[in-house]
């Protein structure tokens, strides 16, 4: 199983950079990817939550050196 250890992992998810921004205590974490453009229209970069241990994390989640996998 794939393990963020703390917020500022870097991580290939779905393909992109991306970092981990925050997790909160049901090991859910928020993604946000690098160098990501702000919206057009609200001016917010996109951020995202995925439970750490579903699969869709899992099998999107791909070790970059900060990542473990246990």
């Amino acid at each position: 199983m794939k393990k963020v250890n703390s917020p500022g992992v870097y991580l290939r998810y779905k393909g992109k950079l991306c970092e981990i921004t925050g997790y909160a205590t049901d090991k859910v974490v928020f993604i946000r990817e690098v160098n990501a453009q702000p919206c057009k229209c609200c001016g917010e970069i996109k951020e995202w939550a995925e439970v750490e241990s579903s699969p869709n994390f899992q099998e999107a989640a791909e070790p970059i050196k900060t990542l473990e996998e246990v």
